[in-house]
């Protein structure tokens, strides 16, 4: 299985890189800005959280999200990705077998 990265135009790339520079700089922000002790601990805790992981950021395209047009979750990409994982698992069951 090939992942292809979404092709963006240079504008789009811009608004991107301007969009995750103001979201990093509210971050660090919201760390030197806190009033107390206790919330700078906090804040720093979710700088380092978000940055740990920042990695598995993208499997959030798994997690069921609402329908656009009616009621429910749409589960399928999360069906999705258990049928890869139950495959593959049990080609790694089989070819031990024989």
């Amino acid at each position: 299985m090939f992942i292809l990265p979404e092709s963006l135009t240079k504008a789009s790339m811009r608004k991107a890189r301007k969009r995750h520079a103001t979201q990093r700089h509210g971050q660090t922000a919201e760390v030197r800005s806190a009033s107390s002790w206790t919330e700078s601990i906090k804040a720093r805790t979710r700088l380092f959280l978000s940055h740990l992981l920042a990695p598995i950021a993208p499997l959030a395209i798994f997690i069921p999200h609402k329908k656009a047009h009616g009621k429910g979750s749409d589960w399928n990409m999360l069906f999705l990705i258990a049928t890869m994982v139950l495959n593959a698992t049990l080609i790694v069951c089989v070819s031990h077998l024989y």
